[in-house]
Formats: C-alpha cells, sequence, structure tokens
C-alpha cells in the first residue's frame, strides 16, 4: 500500500512539475524552485500520507517504518544530485532583491531593499530546507519596545501561498538600556525607541506547498500580528488541502496531532 502511495505521489510531483507555468525568474526562489520545491512536495506527501495513518490507527510500524527508511535514502539521493548541479550556481541569487508591500499601521517601517546575501542548500533529504538569508533596514515607529515581531505572507499580488515571521529583541542590539531595582538584586533591560534604525539579518525557507505555486512566491506581505494570525488559519486550511488532507474532517484531537506533527 505504502508503495502505491509513493508511486502515485512521485507521478503527482512529476505532473505539477511540468504543468506549473516557468516563473522562476519571479520567484523570490529563482530558478530553484523547481528542483527543490518537487523533492520538497513529494516529502510533505509522503509525510502527511503518514500522519493521516498514524491518525486512523492503521499504521504498521514495522512495515511502514522500513518504507520510510527507505523513502529517506531515495530523497537523500535526490538532494544529493540537485546539491551537486546547483552547488556553484547559487551565488548568482546572491544580491537579488525581493519585492515587498507592508502595511501602514506596522511599528516599524523597511527603509532598504530586501537583499539576498546568502542561499543555503539543504543537507538532508527529509529534514532540511533550502534557504535564503536576507539583510534589509527598518526604522523603529514605537518607543519602548523590548522585542520586535515582523510577521510576513509570501505569495503575488493575488494570493496569499505561505507566512512565517522574523523576531529581533532590543538586548540583541543593545542600543537603549535602563536598570531595575528590585531591591536584592538589579537588571538590566534593553529596549527600542522611536526613531532607531536597526539592520537585520534574517532567513527564508522554501515554503512547503506543491510546486506548481513556489513559482508564485513573488514578494513579501509585511502585515499587523491580528491579519496575520487570520492568514495563517486560512492557509494552514489551504496548504493540507492542497495534499489530500481536509483539515475540518477530523476530530479536535485528530486536529492537535495533525497541528504538531505538520508545519506550514
Amino acid at each position: 500500500m505504502i508503495r502505491k502511495l509513493l508511486t502515485i505521489t512521485l507521478t503527482l510531483c512529476t505532473i505539477g512539475l511540468l504543468t506549473s507555468c516557468d516563473n522562476s525568474s519571479d520567484s523570490i526562489f529563482g530558478k530553484l524552485h523547481k528542483d527543490y520545491g518537487e523533492l520538497r512536495e513529494t516529502t510533505m506527501r509522503n509525510h502527511i500520507s503518514n500522519i493521516i495513518k498514524i491518525v486512523e490507527d492503521r499504521y504498521d510500524v514495522k512495515k511502514d517504518e522500513e518504507e520510510l527508511e527507505k523513502f529517506k535514502a531515495k530523497m537523500q539521493e535526490e538532494l544529493d544530485k540537485l546539491n551537486e548541479k546547483w552547488s556553484d550556481k547559487v551565488d548568482d541569487m546572491v544580491g537579488n532583491v525581493i519585492p515587498y508591500t507592508e502595511s501602514d499601521s506596522l511599528p516599524y517601517k523597511i527603509v532598504s531593499d530586501i537583499t539576498i546575501e546568502e542561499v543555503s542548500l539543504p543537507e538532508k533529504g527529509n529534514q532540511d530546507n533550502l534557504d535564503l538569508y536576507v539583510t534589509f533596514k527598518i526604522l523603529i515607529k514605537d518607543n519602548d519596545l523590548s522585542n520586535l515581531y515582523l510577521y510576513y505572507i509570501i505569495g503575488d499580488e493575488e494570493d496569499d501561498l505561505s507566512c512565517s515571521s522574523f523576531y529581533t529583541y532590543a538586548s540583541e542590539h543593545k542600543i537603549h538600556s535602563k536598570t531595575i531595582d528590585m531591591g536584592f538584586y538589579q537588571s538590566t533591560e534593553y529596549y527600542f525607541e522611536k526613531g532607531d534604525t536597526l539592520t537585520l539579518h534574517e532567513r527564508i525557507g522554501l515554503p512547503v506547498i506543491p510546486i506548481k505555486k513556489i513559482g508564485d512566491c513573488k514578494m513579501l506581505k509585511f502585515v499587523p500580528e491580528k491579519k496575520y494570525y487570520s492568514k495563517k488559519n486560512e492557509i494552514y486550511r489551504q496548504v493540507l488541502r492542497y495534499f489530500g488532507m481536509e483539515f475540518d474532517d477530523y476530530s479536535e484531537g485528530t486536529k492537535t496531532i495533525i497541528k504538531r506533527s505538520v508545519y506550514i
């Protein structure tokens, strides 16, 4: 049964690769998104099929674990081939600028380009991800902030495909500080003030979405926390639906297991 599922999975991934539009020049992941997106999709489909069997009590520990080890070995072989193909070419992406939009109500404002400074290829086919390391500057708009979360959505002008966040702490930058006297000891608290400019170095991982959608990851959309969490729930269900799992069909207990096991 598992072998049949894997065959179907690989077939679906191949179809997705062949039918997807060539948006590589627009995707923030460049031409890499096709090859690594296919591998990511295959891994995700296998992972979710196993989760479904676990929550439906159909998981054969001995048989399915053996098949899983074979699958991991196959994915590692494919990953090694991809890394050999791309290892000398990723530097071409360094310096690329990632488009973005930002809401007016954020406690910060981006005041520079978001520039790729490094591309990290995954090393383990069943665990690691393709990552973009970026740098940019922000201007603080509020006073007395001890930490700052930058919530963003990945997609294009019409669709929201994935989401994540950057975060930074005032204790990392040590621009402003104050001493808090607790009577029996003193502590130092760091904070940001309005007008501070921060240089950030952050990571953007390849989203866990089908290959035909990764080509549409063309920009980052920075949004307030409330909108982020509202969109995150929508995106979570949408991504699971891409992979054949209707989240709301399961019991609350099963939903908890799925949330802990599938990271979007």
